[in-house]
């Protein structure tokens, strides 16, 4: 009976697995899994892909996709769209799952590989200008470009010069061709990229009328500038070149270097200096007929950017040496602080009266105090102007002193360069600080075992100070001018066989 039993079982499995078999083959003949793709006419890395799958199961739950890009990303959208990262072959695969009451009841997948490349691209363009000394001879300049071009691709370029005659092995770059006769030419120019099959991927033609006026001009180029009266960083630049022949449509262009990296256009044109200093600047003219360029020249200039309205200086010195009772004397200070400029003075002498004298005399009518203000105007080698002011209080007072008189008293300007006073240089001598405060140094080149003599006199010849120097102890001496008022002094310095002399001031504020 155990035999009997056993018996049946077999059948029953059996049964079973052929009936498995059975399903297996109906997977097999009512799935098919299939896909399509296409790039974007507009970004070759961009694919659109299709699923073309079918299945012969009518009742089923649910369909799913699953997709493979072969870089890495995946999706289980039905028609997914894909973007490449770059160019290349990737193994695409596609499976497809239908499930019903809960089970795959039938499933297939495909693999297929898609090739990503780049279409080559040619794009002819050149520019052309004419000789100077030849009009007739013609640059042309090769600016063609050419992407995307495979390892076994040739690139080749045919010129036509519009007067009959042609080149197929154009050169690359910049060359000249010569033309018999003035007149019009359409110069075209066709660059194709032959792939390694011998087949053309990509041409492409770009023309340009060539005109040419055989009248021979002569040019020169040159401007001036002029830094603005407000800003000293803004410069005005004029043209002033110039060209022969005025042939019918002659012009001319003018183009700016202007030295700190930038470039502008045209006849007059005014620029912003970001930082003071020497800049080169250059001046191209180009004379233009119909599009011709007949004469080319250029011209640089050095121009200095002051950068500021303040270079100028302006200070009085109250001469409280030389001054004495009811007369007052002031230094003018402005020729010797602007010595390489034009100066022009204003004098507010605080009683309401003025004078735009350099070195005036004023009556003042009684004692007091008194805003004294100098001003200048000056203006140097370059055109800039400078402006400044300079005020002090001068104070008279009733004791027959500098400031200290009974009633009114004149008061004098000078000027500290028209003492008459020969600078001797014979011996080599520096004094500093000067103007000084309450020392001041002598440096000599006086040679050992010499003894030198200085003395320090009022513009008056008295002498004031006096003492020696002892080269043996070094060549520097520090004097002690502590005891002089403000004003201007005379300092003689005499060795055994030269002399020194110089003006010396003594400003404390």
């Amino acid at each position: 009976m155990m035999k009997g039993y056993i018996a049946i079982m077999k059948k029953i499995l059996f049964i079973f697995l052929s009936l498995l078999a059975i399903q297996g083959s109906l997977k097999a003949q009512n799935c098919l899994a299939a896909f399509s793709y296409s790039s974007s006419p507009t970004n070759v890395l961009l694919h659109s892909f299709t699923n073309n799958s079918s299945t012969g199961i009518v009742i089923f739950d649910s369909i799913s996709y699953s997709w493979s890009f072969g870089d890495g990303s995946s999706s289980f959208q039905t028609n997914p769209v894909h973007q490449y990262n770059a160019p290349g072959t990737y193994f695409v695969c596609l499976q497809m799952n239908v499930i019903s009451q809960g089970s795959n009841v039938c499933f297939d997948s495909i693999c297929s590989s898609v090739t990503i490349s780049f279409a080559p691209s040619c794009s002819p363009n050149f520019l052309w200008s004419s000789s100077a000394v030849n009009p007739n001879n013609i640059l042309f300049q090769d600016l063609s470009s050419v992407q995307n071009i495979g390892p076994g691709d040739s690139i080749r370029k045919s010129w036509s010069f519009g007067d009959g005659t042609s080149t197929q092995s154009a050169p690359n770059g910049s060359f000249a061709h010569l033309y018999s006769n003035s007149g019009n030419y359409l110069a075209c120019l066709t660059i194709s990229i032959i792939d390694s099959n011998g087949s053309i991927s990509c041409t492409n033609t770009y023309c340009d009328t060539i005109i040419i006026n055989s009248i021979p001009v002569s040019c020169g180029a040159d401007f001036n500038w002029r830094s603005d009266s407000l800003n000293g960083h803004l410069v005005n630049f004029y043209d002033s070149s110039s060209f022969s022949q005025s042939g019918a449509g002659l012009g001319d262009s003018i183009v700016w270097d202007f030295g700190d990296g930038t470039n502008g256009f045209g006849d007059t044109v005014n620029h912003q200096y970001a930082l003071s200093g020497n800049y080169t600047v250059c001046q191209v003219l180009y004379v233009i007929s119909q599009g011709s360029i007949l004469c080319i020249d250029s011209i640089c200039k050095t121009v200095r950017v002051q950068g500021s309205i303040d270079f100028c200086e302006i200070e009085y010195l109250i001469d409280s040496v030389n001054s004495y009772a009811g007369v007052v004397y002031v230094w003018n200070l402005g020729d010797s602080l602007n010595q390489n400029t034009s100066n022009s003075y204003f004098w507010d002498f605080g009683d309401g009266n003025s004078s735009n004298q350099s070195y005036p005399s004023h009556q003042y009518a009684s004692n007091g105090s008194y805003l004294l203000c100098l001003s200048i105007i000056s203006i140097n080698s370059f055109g800039d102007t400078c402006i400044a002011t300079y005020c002090d209080s001068l104070k008279v007072n009733p004791n027959g002193t500098l400031g200290k008189l009974n009633s009114g008293f004149v008061l004098n300007i000078l000027n500290p360069l028209s003492i008459g006073i020969q600078e001797f240089q014979s011996l080599k001598m520096d004094v500093y600080p000067n103007p000084a405060n309450d020392r001041v140094h002598l440096v000599t080149n006086a040679e050992e075992n010499e003894n030198l003599e200085w003395k320090i006199y009022n513009i008056t010849g008295g002498l004031v100070l006096s003492g020696t120097i002892d080269s043996n102890f070094g060549r520097v001496e520090e004097i002690n001018v502590s005891s002089l008022k403000n004003g201007i002094y005379l300092i003689s310095i005499n060795s055994k066989s030269s002399v020194f002399n110089s003006k010396l001031k003594i400003r404390r504020w």
